[in-house]
């Protein structure tokens, strides 16, 4: 039985948020029910991450 889940993400931002939709689809271990996605973008936020 897979978990459902909504994927809540800023995917415009740091690679992560890519790497962990790619693994959510193609692991086979959830059921992805939605994604909302937001352009998370302010001065200087790569440098603080």
């Amino acid at each position: 039985m897979s978990l459902k889940v909504l994927i809540d993400t800023d995917a415009k931002n740091e690679i992560d948020d890519q790497y962990a939709i790619a693994y959510a689809v193609l692991s086979g271990a959830f059921d992805i029910r939605g994604f909302t996605a937001t352009h998370f973008a302010r001065s200087g936020s790569m440098e603080a991450s």
